[in-house]
């Protein structure tokens, strides 16, 4: 049926039908006939098919064709979370009968108001339906949920909605009997028809702002007087839609709309689309680097920037890859950049790459999959590029490394072009397309001398007879290598001398360099004394301390340099080494110190322009080069090598300079800008670390927290491994520094799920603060309260308590009641209270504690607004959500007013607010927080974080509550892959993730699915848990469930479960009770909704430094959950009682002494932490942990509850 027959068959629908109404309506009749509907329905389908009883899955066979969805809802529930969907082909879930076209457009019209509603039987059970507009007026969630389940690899390019023009819904006036005879709750259904249509549209809006992938249409004025029985006002419609869509903003809509529909570029991934898909521009993610622009002194090469163009500029048909070979220094990356600046608007979009070696090459792809919303790997960013039908370009810069495996980062497909530098010149038979393989050896005599004129800044018709004839001497001698004639030209212009005499100078020079030309770089040796010679003429004008830092950048990796580094340096330069020191390395220390002094002002402030100046005289003579597109200096490969035989000192020596250097840069603090620069570092670290030379071990001990931010636990194991060697060994086993290494080894343990290892740690440190200072030392507390952390890990509530109660008595009698460390204390204790289910006794000291709080420091001071999210708690597990909530709000509008929408402290209060709005079943508003804290966190942290992934979990929850369990298992599924890959398949928050998804199988009747992954998971969960743990139990019970579904057949496994379970139970009694008593903390509440649980820690005032020594250090941490990891709390299922997901702890102990610091130099100063509905916890390095937030759990089976507390009483950095 074309648009025409379409309008009008329609028009002929609307005046049958409308134009006879019932004389006389009873209650839920309608005002029409729906025979008469039924009647003209079958005549459309019929006309347009040959037969009236056309199924929905005979009329789109090919499976090309659009898939279409006819959306009805359930008499009887009218939730827009479960609407009932009839489909042309065969769906995820919620599958509806294949019954006649008519049928379903029938049921989906069946409005209340209008017509009476429609029985449809499968043949087993008959459902009453009225139409889909009552309850899910506008269906696109559900639609981007379905796919989101079927098609998740793939990508988005539009999403077109058209609305029906009404701006309010079919009204019933109070006079009509219809009042009377429909349904109160359907008529509060058809009163928010309208609105909510509206309200989707302006949140689709917003989550897709900035894509150009959503697009709306819907008649905005004119029509709101129309109503179905004006069927004559037929022209009014089709004046009032003429009008709209004549209107400039909307023509322009319309063509986008049409152009989109046309292209099908790549705008979304599918699994985002569920989420929050707002496109973040590529510089503001870590790592990625854009293209730079070629020098504005590019000369020649116009054949080869030719032949470039004509390969990589082709039909989108052909397959493209050009291939630029060459010696270094001959300009290759030059002529690509040239190439690309004058194709630049043939490319949609331009992956720049620096593949001088695998690493780095990853890390740019990786970046740049998560720039895209497309992943995290540089797998996902290949697959994007694949996938994207606009033609964009992949430029891989400096490929030189033969163990590089360019082959395997090359797209396979059409669409787009990849652009190679490399000096390998096997690397030319990947070139495909017309002059594919571009070699570049040296310029002809022409184009060099032009190059060298520009160069001076001289003209070549201003030149005298002798200096031309000089100037054609002097680029035969450098062999017409253009970076030699750009460093020669360089030198001419910053010295101001003649070309004559740069001439005779350089041949002078030339004849003692054969000594030094003896020891050159192997890589550089092929171009012989004559670059050399430039190089080292340059290098000799240079002031010592241009020549100093050069040496310094010469052992960091040669690209992305920024100025940052040596600023964040300047600003530790009190910063003292914790272990011994010989001679040599104090040295070196002193030298950076040194040097950086020299870049402050009088006020002993950062000097910028003093910086500049410096890095300006290397840049004059072209040594380095200042990247403005990424406001970074980088160093051509072969000056970067050539530049470390240069050095005052050994090699090694100049090697562990930058590594101080780095290292200095790098301090404990938090926030967004922190973790990004550690970040950023990963390949300058990993330079360092590959370096022949040995690691300083205190250098080390910093690293190791770039490698943490990066989530790469196990490079992290192996540095805080050796640092802990080397203070055991240099300090003994009883120096804070050696304490504080073994608490950071442990915080590795618990990211990696090796709990008991991080237990025994906080057990030695314990006892040697307990013997060396005594049981009342505010280290030795420290201790106790990280033991207590781990206990209570453990799910060992009592044993944590003893410990909890021991600290808080020893602080109110030493430091007094009002102390922020005691508060703190009270705090903690309250938290393991919370985890008993005492939860009167949790409110006592959270009320006290926040009324110090509001009394020492005001109601809008951090640790005030970490008080009241404490309380907030106890009101939570006590059913009492309208106080929770008034404390939650209150929060987050001082967070969003004081620290901004993307704090990480105002996240955390939008996640508990969002907690307080699903405990409520207030889940469209606990969605929309959820969405936006996901979506800020997969911006700033990338999506392979632990707070990201607590993220995903928190919505593919509220998802699961909705019922919408396609996008749930969505996130679900994505979670579970992220950590089997990141943690590995027994992590106990992998075996968490694997319930979960276990879970949403089972309630979509996916029992193979669910049966499979339990039974790895049962099995995981004896190893890591044991087989009498709850974790244990929870996944035997669930599989014995799938069992019992899957029918007779599967009768003996369910029986054989079952008497394993009842076996369990009965021979362990003593250990299940208290795994069980540690669930039923959460069942004696008032609230159906969803278990869950928050983290918050108290925030103290900025610590004091004190006189006394510093004592040995540790720290105290947040007892991050029961058990072990993730612990478990029910998420109910809609309207059907079954297994739910669990809620997760998160282990990422960022919280848990990472820091090499004096960690008893003052008091505390702590952020807060959240355990989201996925449970991961998130807090700073430093701070001890207020009280956690619980929700209750009223479902079957039971699970277990979690707790996050602890402490760090620290300072930014580690003293001696």
């Amino acid at each position: 049926m074309d648009i025409d027959a379409a309008i009008s068959a329609y028009s002929q629908l609307i005046e049958h039908v409308f134009s006879d109404k019932k004389m006389m309506t009873t209650s839920g009749s309608g005002t029409y006939k729906a025979s008469k509907l039924e009647e003209e329905l079958k005549n459309i389908v019929r006309d347009a098919t040959g037969d009236e009883n056309t199924r929905m899955m005979e009329s789109v066979r090919d499976t090309n064709k659009c898939q279409v969805m006819v959306f009805a809802m359930s008499e009887h529930n009218l939730t827009a979370s479960a609407p009932r969907i009839f489909r042309s082909y065969t769906g995820p879930n919620n599958e509806m009968p294949n019954c006649p076209i008519w049928q379903a457009i029938r049921a989906s019209m069946a409005h209340p108001a209008l017509f009476k509603s429609i029985v449809i039987n499968d043949g087993v059970v008959a459902e009453t339906l009225v139409g889909g507009d009552v309850g899910c007026s506008n269906p696109t969630r559900h639609v981007l949920g379905e796919v989101s389940a079927m098609h998740s690899d793939q990508y988005v390019s539009s999403i077109v909605c058209i609305g029906a023009g009404h701006a309010r819904t079919i009204e019933i006036p109070r006079s009509n009997p219809l009042h009377r005879m429909i349904p109160t709750n359907v008529l509060i259904a058809m009163k928010n028809v309208a609105t909510d249509s509206e309200k989707v549209a302006q949140e689709m809006d917003a989550q897709f702002q900035g894509t150009n992938a959503y697009w709306r249409l819907s008649v905005d004025q004119g029509m709101q007087g129309v109503r179905a029985s004006h069927w004559q006002r037929m022209n009014e419609v089709v004046a009032h839609t003429r009008a709209y869509t004549h209107k400039p903003d909307v023509t322009d809509r319309l063509q986008k709309v049409a152009q989109a529909m046309v292209n099908r570029n790549a705008v979304v991934g599918v699994k985002y689309i569920t989420g929050k898909a707002l496109e973040v521009p590529l510089q503001q993610s870590a790592g990625v680097k854009r293209c730079p622009a070629p020098s504005p002194m590019f000369t020649g090469y116009e054949r080869h920037v030719s032949q470039v163009i004509g390969c990589i500029v082709g039909p989108r048909n052909e397959r493209r890859v050009c291939v630029i070979h060459g010696l270094g220094g001959a300009g290759k990356t030059q002529v690509a950049l040239k190439s690309i600046e004058r194709t630049i608007d043939k490319w949609a979009d331009i992956v720049y790459v620096d593949a001088t070696s695998r690493e780095t090459a990853e890390n740019a792809l990786k970046g740049f999959a998560i720039a895209k919303r497309a992943g995290e790997t540089c797998q996902d960013a290949i697959r994007w590029l694949e996938q994207s039908s606009q033609p964009w370009l992949l430029v891989f810069d400096n490929a030189d490394d033969p163990g590089l495996a360019l082959p395997e980062l090359i797209p396979k497909v059409a669409t787009g072009s990849v652009l190679v530098t490399t000096r390998l010149r096997t690397l030319g038979q990947l070139g495909q397309g017309p002059g594919c393989e571009c070699q570049l050896s040296r310029m002809n005599r022409e184009e060099a001398i032009e190059l060298l004129v520009r160069r001076t800044r001289m003209k070549l018709e201003d030149l005298s007879q002798e200096e031309n004839d000089a100037a054609n001497g002097l680029v035969d001698d450098l062999g017409y290598l253009a970076l030699a004639i750009v460093h020669s030209g360089a030198y001419v212009s910053c010295r101001n001398m003649s070309i004559k005499t740069y001439r005779n100078q350089c041949r002078e020079q030339m004849k003692s360099m054969l000594e030094r030309y003896s020891q050159l770089p192997a890589n550089i040796e092929e171009y012989g004394k004559t670059v050399y010679t430039t190089w080292l003429m340059s290098f000799e004008r240079l002031s010592l301390r241009a020549k100093e830092i050069l040496w310094m950048l010469a052992y960091l990796h040669h690209d992305m340099i920024k100025e940052e580094i040596f600023k964040r340096a300047a600003a530790n330069l009190d910063r003292e080494p914790i272990l011994p020191t010989d001679s040599i390395t104090q040295a070196n220390r002193q030298y950076v110190k040194g040097y950086l002094t020299g870049v402050l002002n009088s006020d002993k402030h950062w000097d910028a322009n003093g910086f500049s100046t410096l890095v300006d005289e290397l840049v004059s003579y072209s040594l380095i080069e200042y990247d403005r597109v990424n406001d970074a200096y980088t160093l051509h490969v072969l000056v970067h090598d050539w530049a470390r035989s240069l050095a005052s000192v050994s090699s090694p020596e100049a090697a562990k300079r930058a590594s101080h250097l780095l290292a200095m840069s790098i301090d404990w603090s938090d926030g967004n800008e922190t973790h990004t620069y550690r970040r950023s570092l990963i390949t300058h670290v990993s330079g360092i670390l590959a370096l022949p030379s040995k690691l300083d071990l205190d250098d080390a001990a910093y690293f190791s927290l770039v490698y943490r931010d990066n989530g790469r636990w196990n490079e992290q194991e192996r540095l805080d491994i050796a640092v802990l060697d080397a203070r055991k060994e240099g300090l003994g086993k009883g120096h804070h520094g050696t304490l504080t290494s073994m608490n950071n080894l442990a915080s590795t343990y618990w990211n990696q799920g090796r709990w008991s290892e991080a237990e025994a740690l906080n057990v030695e440190v314990l006892e040697v603060s307990r013997r060396e200072l005594g049981a009342t030392h505010p280290s030795a507390l420290t201790s106790m309260n990280n033991l207590a952390s781990t206990y209570s890990n453990q799910g060992r509530w009592s044993e944590a308590e003893v410990l909890n109660v021991e600290v808080l008595e020893v602080r109110r009698r030493e430091l007094g009641a009002t102390h922020p460390d005691t508060l703190t204390s009270m705090a903690n204790l309250a938290s393991t209270y919370m985890n008993q289910g005492r939860w009167a006794e949790a409110e006592a000291l959270n009320v006290e504690v926040l009324e110090v709080m509001r009394r020492e420091l005001g109601a809008t001071h951090p640790v005030t607004l970490t008080s009241m999210n404490n309380l907030a708690s106890t009101y939570w597990n006590q059913g009492r959500w309208i106080e929770a909530e008034a404390l939650n709000v209150g929060v987050l509008e001082v967070m969003r007013r004081e620290l901004g929408a993307i704090h990480p402290d105002t996240l955390t209060s939008m996640a508990n607010l969002a907690l307080t709005y699903q405990n409520q079943g207030r889940w469209s508003e606990a969605e929309a927080l959820n969405v936006e804290v996901l979506e800020v966190r997969r911006r700033e942290l990338g999506a392979t974080h632990p707070s990201t992934l607590s993220s995903m979990a928190n919505l593919a929850s509220t998802y699961w509550n909705q019922g919408r369990w396609s996008e749930a298992e969505a996130l679900q599924v994505e979670v579970l892959e992220v950590r089997r890959r990141e943690l590995g398949p027994s992590h106990p928050r992998t075996l968490l993730s694997m319930y979960n998804l276990s879970s949403t199988y089972f309630n979509t009747k996916q029992l193979d699915k669910a049966e499979s992954l339990l039974l790895l998971t049962v099995t995981a969960n004896k190893t890591v848990f044991g087989e009498c743990h709850q974790e244990t139990l929870d996944a035997l019970e669930l599989l014995s469930r799938v069992y019992r579904e899957q029918g007779c057949l599967r009768e003996n496994e369910f029986e054989v479960l079952q008497q394993e379970i009842s076996k369990v139970k009965t021979e362990h009694t003593a250990q299940v009770a208290h795994e069980a008593a540690c669930h039923t903390t959460f069942r004696n509440q008032t609230t159906p909704f969803l278990s869950t649980m928050i983290v918050l820690r108290a925030r103290e005032p900025t610590p004091q430094p004190k006189t006394e020594p510093t004592p040995p250090s540790g720290f105290e941490a947040d007892a991050l959950r029961f058990p072990f990891t993730e612990p478990a709390a029910p998420v109910a299922e809609v309207n059907v009682p079954s297994p739910g997901t669990k809620t997760e702890q998160d282990g990422t102990m960022s919280e848990y002494a990472d820091a090499d610091r004096d960690d008893f130099a003052g008091g505390s100063a702590d952020e807060d932490a959240e355990t989201d509905i996925d449970g991961d916890s998130e807090a700073s390095e430093n701070g001890e942990a207020g009280a956690i937030l619980l929700s209750p759990a009223t479902l079957v089976p039971p699970f277990d509850p979690t707790s996050t507390l602890g402490c760090s009483s620290s300072t930014p950095d580690e003293r001696t």
